[in-house]
């Protein structure tokens, strides 16, 4: 007897009486009372190692297979010991291996295997299946003729260049047995070429193995500089931060980058003083107490923070001119007192004379010594001071001693700026110049599409407002590497635009699912399912599920195929006929079709509609052969 096996159970041959059975109208319970075929052959069965069986890592012996067919649980069946007679719970039980040969000996049965870690002994109980029933697809399967760990070859193979790119490579046997490793590239002699990052952990040797579908990750070591998957390029908790005086290299994983990043924002570093987050400080940081030129002792928030206090304590503002408006910044406030002082603006409401005592301005008390001296305001009308002749009182008081020079030997002249300043207005547009440069308005704009500010108070505002501020940025910048003259906002847009760039669902080789309904009761032509969009795809299968209710009317069959010129047949009409479109039924099918961009599914209704509402569910199964494909 003989069983075809090319992925599903189609016909079930007697080579000695020559009968043949199809499936569509014969039932296997049929088939195996026909052939005389006993309960114990299927894709699932005990076996019981005989008491004639030398305990062995290859050979099994039962004594309970007699009417499976001689070869037929070679290659595609698999035998795990699920019982350990003489040590139950202790290798091999549990353990799968490959059947590589069996022999039907009527009342005994003898099974070749890949080697087991502990002996298989009488009175064992084992379990024989078919891969089918695996949960990991087997695309293939074969012997490798030269080993590595890293490039192991088949050379019987002839699939392609990168057929199996992405499959998974597991040995059955030898040393590194079921150890799973993925082929990141595979040549047209049978070399395949594995993660470089996770090769074998041994040489295989010339050893049976199986490719899988199934793809996985590896983790990449630590600093890995290869360049070959995703994993890769976003690299590993183990990677090393750089050091802080190297430029950004195109061999750093991205938790590298993101490493140094963090470190320079906020984590103290090695160096503190390369650390954004260690210059600038907290808006809870202290204010500091030492020299205000001193910036290498101290951060940023500390030294604004002592600045802030050192002009106000609280929120800036002062009414410095009597009568005057209130300033809530320095620069006015400057502009009064040089008003007050010497501005043709003057005060602009002088007090009243006061005698001088604690809580006495100075303009009270200039008027009460003129009041003292002349009797009054009215001081001769020639009396000035700075650029005028003053008649009287001493020159008055010698240009009041040269613009509140010291008495005596005395003279003003405080330091500012490493320089005497000799007057007060040399020394008054020599603090301007700390605020602006030549002390001119203050007129910077810090946020990008933000306005010009002409105060501290508004540039710290907005410096606040797009570190962290509810605000943010007015305009953010475009996209721009890392690089001299680049800012920290064109290169953060850099990286979040190659992070959202990473595939999705729809990338190279991942599995997809498709589905949609179609209503039988329609009138006897072809109808749209799917259509391959944007990239061409591979459909790997496609099952189509009946409603409750056995399909009738005038719907006599229906078939499923693509629209090419010469059409790739799914589920043909002999298969689809309305026999087998009974209530909850299934049509299912497997293989493989290359699905261009365009290129539709359709399904074919033969001889009328069903005479009512009659919806199938369609579902399909597919992967992009490049990224982006999808069936829609």
């Amino acid at each position: 007897m003989v069983i075809d096996r090319l992925g599903e159970l189609k016909r079930i041959m007697n080579i000695g009486a020559a009968e043949t059975f199809d499936p569509a109208t014969d039932s296997l319970e049929a088939i195996a009372n026909a052939l005389g075929i006993g309960p114990s052959v299927g894709l699932w069965m005990f076996g019981i190692v005989d008491a004639t069986q030398v305990a062995s890592l290859v050979t099994v012996i039962t004594n309970n297979l007699q009417n499976v067919p001689n070869d037929l649980l070679e290659g595609q069946f698999w035998m795990q010991v699920i019982y350990n007679d003489s040590a139950p719970a202790t290798a091999p039980e549990g353990e799968i291996r490959r059947i590589t040969n069996f022999v039907q000996g009527g009342a005994l049965q003898t099974f070749t295997v890949d080697g087991f870690t502990a002996n298989v002994e009488a009175g064992d109980i084992v379990a024989i299946f078919h891969e089918s029933l695996l949960t990991t697809e087997i695309l293939a399967r074969g012997t490798l003729d030269t080993s590595s760990a890293t490039v192991p070859e088949d050379s019987t193979r002839t699939e392609g260049v990168d057929y199996f790119k992405g499959c998974l490579l597991l040995t059955t046997e030898g040393a590194v047995r079921f150890q799973p490793r993925r082929i990141v590239t595979s040549s047209a002699a049978g070399v395949f070429t594995l993660d470089p990052s996770n090769p074998f952990t041994a040489v295989p040797g010339l050893v049976d193995y199986v490719i899988i579908g199934g793809q996985a990750e590896f983790i990449p070591g630590a600093d890995a500089v290869v360049n070959r998957t995703p994993a890769d390029v976003i690299g590993g908790k183990a990677d090393t931060i750089p050091a802080m005086n190297l430029a950004p290299a195109a061999t750093w994983s991205i938790i590298r980058h993101l490493k140094a990043i963090l470190e320079r924002l906020g984590a103290t570093p090695a160096d503190p003083d390369d650390s954004i987050h260690t210059s600038v400080g907290q808006r809870d940081t202290a204010a500091t107490a030492d020299d205000m030129s001193a910036l290498d002792t101290a951060n940023l928030h500390a030294k604004i923070r002592r600045v802030l206090l050192r002009i106000a304590a609280a929120a800036y503002s002062v009414t410095v001119d009597p009568g005057g408006a209130a300033r809530t910044d320095i620069e006015s406030t400057f502009e009064d007192l040089g008003a007050m002082l010497a501005g043709a603006a003057g005060i602009t409401t002088y007090p009243a004379a006061a005698d001088i005592g604690n809580g006495v301005s100075m303009a009270e008390a200039i008027r009460a010594i003129l009041t003292s001296i002349v009797g009054g305001d009215d001081y001769d009308a020639y009396t000035k001071i700075n650029n005028v002749t003053i008649a009287s009182i001493n020159a008055a008081f010698q240009g009041i001693a040269g613009l509140f020079a010291a008495a005596g030997t005395n003279t003003f002249g405080p330091t500012i700026a490493g320089s005497p300043r000799t007057q007060m207005e040399a020394a008054l547009n020599t603090m301007a110049s700390y605020f602006a440069t030549g002390g001119a308005a203050i007129a910077a704009t810090v946020d990008p599409g933000g306005a010009s500010r002409a105060t501290l108070e508004l540039i710290l505002e907005d410096l606040g407002a797009m570190l962290a501020g509810a605000a943010g940025i007015t305009t953010w910048p475009a996209a721009a590497a890392p690089g001299d003259g680049i800012s920290f906002a064109e290169a953060i847009r850099e990286i979040y635009d190659l992070v959202a760039a990473l595939p999705g669902a729809t990338v190279m080789g991942k599995a997809q699912i498709a589905a949609t309904t179609i209503d039988l009761n329609q009138a006897a032509a072809s109808y749209d399912l799917f259509t391959g969009t944007t990239q061409v795809v591979i459909l790997e299968s496609l099952n189509i599920k009946m409603p409750t209710g056995a399909a009738g009317g005038a719907l006599t069959s229906i078939s499923i195929q693509t629209d090419d010129v010469t059409p790739g047949v799914i589920i043909s009409a002999a298969a689809g006929a309305v026999a087998n479109l009974t209530s909850e039924a299934d049509l299912g099918w497997t293989g493989a079709l290359y699905i261009t961009v365009g290129t539709k599914i359709r399904l074919t209704i033969g001889g009328g509609a069903h005479g009512a509402g009659y919806v199938c569910n369609v579902t399909a199964k597919y992967r992009a052969v490049v990224s982006g494909g999808n069936l829609a």
